[in-house]
């Protein structure tokens, strides 16, 4: 953004990618450049805006709390088929690859459960708990 004002005020050149952010924030738009590669359609800048402030909420709070967290909320995390697959090697590895072959003799269960994120007290013994699916 300092690069876009600086074009604004004239003290540096702009560029077709700067100016393209001009205009999407101008119209209260997400620049297409803030996007992760294949991303839904661009929502309005205050919407992007909330969705990484709670984005860094979430991260802060695992950087802050003493073991993993209770629940992970998916929504959150910004490339969910990678955090399911590193959850997925730690629990191969915390079983010492014993009786599983690897990751690749891990499979997912899953069980619905009627509570809520703010609801679970503690991460289960094994395996791990996962919310925000909308």
């Amino acid at each position: 953004l300092s690069a876009a004002a600086d074009a604004l005020r004239g003290t540096r050149q702009s560029s077709p990618e700067l100016d393209d952010l001009i205009f999407d924030v101008s119209q209260a738009r997400t620049p297409v450049a803030w996007l992760p590669r294949g991303a839904e359609l661009p929502r309005t800048l205050g919407a992007w805006v909330a969705d990484a402030r709670r984005r860094v909420d979430v991260l802060r709070s695992w950087l802050l709390a003493e073991g993993p967290p209770p629940c992970v909320d998916l929504s959150a995390v910004l490339f969910p088929r990678a955090w399911l697959a590193a959850a997925m090697r730690g629990a191969a590895a915390s079983r010492r690859w014993r009786g599983c072959g690897g990751p690749e003799g891990l499979e997912w269960r899953h069980r619905v459960e009627p509570r809520f994120l703010e609801d679970i007290p503690a991460p289960p013994t094994d395996g791990i708990y996962v919310g925000g699916l909308h």
